[in-house]
C-alpha cells in the first residue's frame, strides 16, 4: 500500500510540471494586438503581415504571432504556404525572347499594317529584319516596333542586350509608346533611361525599361529622344507579370548612420524580421559614383556577411535622375544591415530594400471578435495542420476557393513591454526534478510488478 501511495504522489506532482512545458499561448503573453475582421460565417480567412505587424515581433521566426477568439482560447493560424493553392506564391519567370524589327523615324509612312504583320511574323521564328517604306534597311535613326503577344498576364519590364560595340558607350533616353492597331500610340509613362558605360574596370548599367501595369498593348514602339543614332539593340527580352494574386513585393527605405572609426561604413536597421529579397542603394549626392559591400547580420552578437557588392551610380541632368537598379539577394531577414564604400562617402546612401510580405491563414473558432497578438518573449505558436482542414473546405466548396482576404487593422497595446522581456531563468533543479520524478516513478512501477510476483502462488 505504501509502495501505491507513492507512486500515486510522485505522478500527481510530476503532471503539473510535465503540463506547464505544453501550454497553449494565452493573450496576455503579447504585447500587441489588432482586430481580426473575420466575416461571419466563414470558417477560414487569409491576411498579410504590414510593416506595423513586423515592428511589433520579437521572433524571426514569426512564431511570436497568434490569434484568438472572445473567450481568450487561441485560434488555428499558421502561414499560407503550407497550404498548396491558398495563395499562389509570386516567382520569377523565364525572360521571352520578342520579335521586334526597325523602323524608319518618320512613323513608317508607306509601311501598311500588313506588311509590318508579316515582319513580325518573320521576326516571331527568328528572322532578323529591317524595313523602311522602299523595302531598303532602315538607316541608323530609327524606332524599334516590338511585339507584345502570348503573355499570360503581361509583362513588367524590357531587358535590353546591345550590340557589342554600343556596350561601352550608351546613355539613351527612351519613349515607350503602345498601340493595339499600329496607328494610335500612347505613351506608357515618362522617357525612361539606358546607360552602358565602361571606364577601365568600372561599368555603369542600366539596361531594363519598366512597363507600368494596366493596359497592356499588343505592340510597343521604342523611340530615343536624346537626338543620337537610334537604339543599338541585339535582343529584347520580356520579364512576365506574376499572377495578380500573389503578394506583390513591398519597399521600405531607410537612412544610414556613420559607423564610429569607420570613414565611408554606415549602418541601418529594419523594425522587425523583414524577408528582403532585393536591395537598391541610392547615392546622396548628384552625379556621383562609388563601390559598395552590403551586408547583414541577424542580431548584434552575430558576425556580418556579404550580400552584395556592387557600383552604385547618380547621374542628374535635364532629363532627370539615373542610379543603378534594384539586385536580387538571397531571401534572408536580418535587421541589421551595414554599407561600405569606396571611395569613403561622406554621406550615407539610401538604402532601399524589397520584400514579398508573409501570408497567413486563420480558422475561426469560437465567438468574435477575433484578435491578432504579436511579440512574446514567453509564448510559442504551435504548428496547426491547417492544410487537412484547407482540403476539405475546398473538397466542399470547388477546387478554386479561396478563404477570403482580410487585414488586421486597430492595433492597440495588450501587455506592453512586459510580454518582450524574457522570462526569469528557470531553477536548475525544476527540470531535473522532473526527471527524477519520472526515473523514480518508473522504478516504483516495476518495484511493485516484482512484488507482486513474489506474492504469487507458485506455478500461477
Amino acid at each position: 500500500m505504501t509502495l501505491r501511495l507513492g507512486l500515486v504522489a510522485m505522478l500527481a506532482l510530476a503532471a503539473p510540471l510535465a503540463a506547464a512545458e505544453s501550454t497553449l499561448p494565452q493573450p496576455e503573453q503579447f504585447a500587441w494586438q489588432w482586430h481580426l475582421p473575420i466575416p461571419a460565417g466563414q470558417p477560414m480567412a487569409r491576411f498579410t503581415l504590414s510593416e506595423a505587424h513586423y515592428a511589433r515581433l520579437l521572433r524571426d521566426d514569426l512564431s511570436d504571432l497568434a490569434a484568438f477568439n472572445a473567450q481568450g482560447d487561441s485560434l488555428p493560424l499558421g502561414p499560407a504556404s503550407q497550404l498548396p493553392g491558398a495563395w499562389p506564391v509570386a516567382t520569377s519567370p523565364p525572360l521571352l525572347v520578342l520579335p521586334a524589327l526597325r523602323l524608319p523615324r518618320d512613323g513608317g509612312e508607306g509601311i501598311d499594317r500588313a506588311q509590318l504583320e508579316v515582319a513580325l511574323s518573320a521576326a516571331r521564328r527568328g528572322l532578323r529584319i529591317d524595313i523602311d517604306p522602299a523595302g531598303q534597311p532602315a538607316a541608323p535613326a530609327a524606332d524599334w516596333l516590338v511585339l507584345l503577344d502570348g503573355l499570360e498576364h503581361g509583362a513588367r519590364a524590357l531587358h535590353v542586350e546591345l550590340m557589342p560595340q554600343a556596350v561601352d558607350a550608351l546613355h539613351a533616353r527612351v519613349e515607350i509608346a503602345g498601340s493595339d492597331d499600329l496607328s494610335d500610340w500612347r505613351a506608357l509613362g515618362p522617357p525612361q533611361t539606358l546607360l552602358s558605360l565602361r571606364q577601365d574596370d568600372l561599368q555603369l548599367q542600366r539596361l531594363g525599361l519598366d512597363l507600368p501595369p494596366g493596359w497592356q498593348p499588343r505592340y510597343l514602339r521604342l523611340r530615343r529622344l536624346d537626338g543620337a543614332q537610334g537604339l543599338p539593340i541585339q535582343t529584347l527580352r520580356a520579364e512576365p507579370r506574376a499572377r495578380i494574386d500573389a503578394p506583390g513585393l513591398q519597399r521600405i527605405s531607410l537612412q544610414g548612420t556613420p559607423v564610429a572609426g569607420t570613414p565611408g561604413a554606415f549602418d541601418y536597421q529594419l523594425p522587425g524580421p523583414i524577408p528582403v529579397e532585393r536591395a537598391a542603394l541610392q547615392l546622396a549626392d548628384g552625379n556621383s559614383v562609388a563601390r559598395l559591400s552590403l551586408l547583414s547580420r541577424a542580431n548584434a552578437d552575430s558576425g556580418w556577411r556579404e550580400r552584395l557588392n556592387t557600383v552604385a551610380f547618380r547621374l542628374d541632368d535635364a532629363d532627370g535622375t539615373v542610379a543603378a537598379p534594384a539586385q536580387s539577394l538571397a531571401r534572408q531577414r536580418d535587421r541589421h544591415w551595414r554599407v561600405l564604400s569606396a571611395p569613403a562617402l561622406a554621406k550615407p546612401p539610401r538604402l532601399q530594400l524589397d520584400y514579398r510580405p508573409d501570408a497567413f491563414v486563420v480558422l475561426a473558432q469560437g465567438d468574435p471578435p477575433y484578435r491578432l497578438a504579436a511579440g512574446s518573449a514567453r509564448a510559442r505558436r504551435p504548428d496547426y495542420p491547417l492544410a487537412a482542414a484547407f482540403a476539405e473546405l475546398r473538397s466542399r466548396h470547388g477546387e478554386h476557393w479561396l478563404p477570403p482576404d482580410i487585414q488586421p487593422d486597430q492595433g492597440q497595446a495588450l501587455s506592453g513591454d512586459d510580454a518582450l522581456r524574457p522570462p526569469a531563468e528557470p531553477l536548475p533543479w525544476r527540470r531535473g526534478l522532473l526527471w527524477a520524478l519520472l526515473i523514480a516513478g518508473s522504478l516504483a512501477v516495476a518495484g511493485l510488478a516484482l512484488s507482486l510476483l513474489r506474492k504469487a502462488p507458485d506455478g500461477r
